[in-house]
């Protein structure tokens, strides 16, 4: 018995080759989100139990023409303790936002307060401290904040470059990436901070305005 040979496969409806594709997209998909889960955790909802609280926004004129930095107000309110991971500074403004240099934690001070602080090295340590806070305590990343009870010996801080002369930067947020137990956070919270150095006070009020939302 002779069986014809076919010259090509049978042609498969665009339909069903267009759902065998579509098929595969899912399962990459899928695979991917499992891949994300087993390497991070499980990811969170909203901005988790970290808040940074801040009262309204900041600008400075001429702060420094070095590295500068200000305090992250970071409380805890839940019982278990959050690990933090890192964090970003976030602009969104015509004007461009600064470049984080470091994150650390620092002894408080009387006046140790949100605003653009000239930043010194640590006297001991590879940190950094702020004209008004107390001394450096250990790195931002990898603290551990537990439950609020009171006022803390100690507060987050970040150093910031300075805007080149002549210039505003302006910050708007502040991401904090943490994780409470398995659990992963990227919390995004409200940070209105603007600084220039040389420029006019017209210059000045204008980049906090687009701190605080007022204007792009």
């Amino acid at each position: 018995m002779t069986v014809p040979l076919l010259d090509r496969p049978p042609d498969i409806p665009l339909r069903g080759r267009l759902s065998r594709w579509r098929w595969v997209a899912v399962l990459v998909i899928v695979v991917a989100l499992v891949g994300a889960f087993l390497y991070f955790g499980p990811i969170g909802l909203g901005n988790g139990p970290l808040s940074v609280t801040v009262r309204g926004a900041a600008a400075t004129a001429d702060p420094n023409a070095g590295p500068v930095g200000t305090v992250l107000p970071i409380v805890n309110s839940d019982q278990a303790p959050a690990v933090v991971d890192g964090i970003d500074v976030v602009g969104g403004t015509r004007y461009p936002s600064p470049r984080l240099l470091a994150s650390a934690m620092l002894a408080t001070g009387a006046a140790c307060s949100v605003a653009v602080i000239p930043a010194h090295p640590a006297v001991t340590g590879p940190g950094f401290t702020l004209k008004g806070c107390g001394g450096y305590r250990g790195l931002l990343v990898g603290h551990t904040f537990r439950s609020a009870r009171g006022p803390s010996a100690m507060i987050a801080a970040a150093e910031l470059t300075a805007p080149p002369r002549g210039t505003c930067w302006v910050m708007t947020k502040v991401v904090v990436h943490y994780h409470v137990g398995g659990k992963h956070f990227s919390g995004a919270y409200p940070f209105q901070l603007a600084a220039c150095l040389g420029v006019s006070s017209p210059g000045v009020l204008s980049a906090l305005r687009a701190a605080d939302g007022n204007t792009p």
